[in-house]
């Protein structure tokens, strides 16, 4: 399945924000970013985020542009400092995949109130390893099934630390808490 379409549909949204750039004031701009456009790119991203790098490149380049109009930088602002210092929250497109990923995961296993054809089995057992409440990925054979949730999720959940995962009380501070840890790994995802 190619996500073409879907993709070019996101390019053309984002050319509204630089021209309205000049004449409303930043908040106003982050509002319709986060109204108008971060639904468009977080929509799907579990099934999308696994297409190729050059698709995932384009909508990496739309958010840029975003974030650019929004702070009102110059387009040949470094990308890296963007992330770092100005987007205020905004997680790049490769942590936006692993962030929707590892809040799937949460709710299939914490809530398990989301209906899902996945099973996903913990190895808990009472020998103390380090991976002894790891959640046990299938036995992969191809590229195609390392993309798989089946694989990418228990591999995206494991990564988090420990107080991530059991000190959340609820979905909400867990997001909280899996928004701080990406963007302290944000220059991982260039």
């Amino acid at each position: 399945m190619s996500w073409n379409e879907y993709i070019k549909a996101l390019c053309k949204k984002v050319g509204v924000l630089r021209k309205l750039s000049y004449l409303v004031p930043k908040y106003i701009l982050k509002n319709i970013y986060c109204s108008f456009i971060h639904p468009h790119i977080i929509y799907g991203i579990i099934a999308y985020g696994t297409a190729c790098y050059t698709r995932l490149k384009a909508v990496q380049i739309i958010q840029n542009k975003c974030i650019k109009a929004i702070c009102k930088l110059p387009i040949l602002f470094p990308t890296l400092l963007l992330y770092e210092v100005e987007s205020k929250g905004i997680l790049p497109i490769g942590a936006l995949y692993d962030f929707q990923v590892a809040l799937f995961m949460y709710k299939s296993i914490k809530i398990k109130s989301i209906v899902s054809n996945l099973e996903f089995n913990i190895t808990n057992h009472n020998h103390n390893t380090r991976f002894n409440k790891n959640i046990s990925c299938g036995c992969i054979k191809s590229e195609f099934g390392r993309k798989s949730m089946s694989f990418a999720g228990p591999s995206i959940y494991n990564k988090l630390p420990e107080s991530i995962k059991t000190n959340s009380l609820n979905v909400y501070h867990f997001k909280i808490n899996l928004r701080d840890f990406f963007k302290t790994f944000i220059k991982d995802y260039f």
